[in-house]
């Protein structure tokens, strides 16, 4: 029965997809967003947002039945098509878009909260389309964070 339940990136993930997607620049292109159940082996266009679990997960349950995890992650945002610093005006634009966007969805569930994280919640980089370094153009990384209620879904047994 234990491995039949449902948390985490499978039953939200879907929601943070769409949120990023939601998102349009200012010539009112939206952003293809991926992640979790489907990550593409190359960026095809742009801008084109990919979400990613981070390395840790953090699970808190006792017997009083405050359970909760905490999922840490970040969403790639590739915005140019090469490193000339003429697209960064393009992608300044993205630090505003990215905090609006997450505004609009607190709750990615009744029981899963969404926020980005306090401390470096976006973050320029130089990302890569396929993994080389031909390919690099620039992006931000945006930090975010689902706290998750667990108390439906686990109980404490003694």
């Amino acid at each position: 029965m234990a491995n039949n339940l449902l948390f985490g990136p499978e039953v939200w993930g879907k929601e943070i997809v769409k949120l990023w997607a939601g998102i349009k620049d200012a010539k009112k292109t939206s952003v293809a967003s991926y992640g979790f159940e489907t990550i593409p082996d190359a960026i095809l266009r742009t801008p084109t947002a990919i979400s990613f679990i981070a390395d840790a997960m953090d699970a808190n349950y006792n017997q009083a039945g405050q359970n909760q995890a905490t999922w840490r992650g970040w969403t790639e945002f590739y915005l140019s098509s090469g490193l000339n610093r003429s697209g960064l005006a393009y992608v300044n634009q993205f630090y505003r878009l990215i905090v609006v966007q997450a505004s609009q969805k607190f709750y990615l569930t009744p029981t899963a909260v969404f926020y980005l994280q306090s401390t470096k919640t976006i973050e320029l980089d130089i990302l890569s389309f396929t993994g080389k370094d031909e390919d690099q153009c620039y992006g931000v990384r945006a930090y975010w964070q689902v706290d998750e209620s667990l108390a439906d879904k686990i109980s404490f047994k003694l």
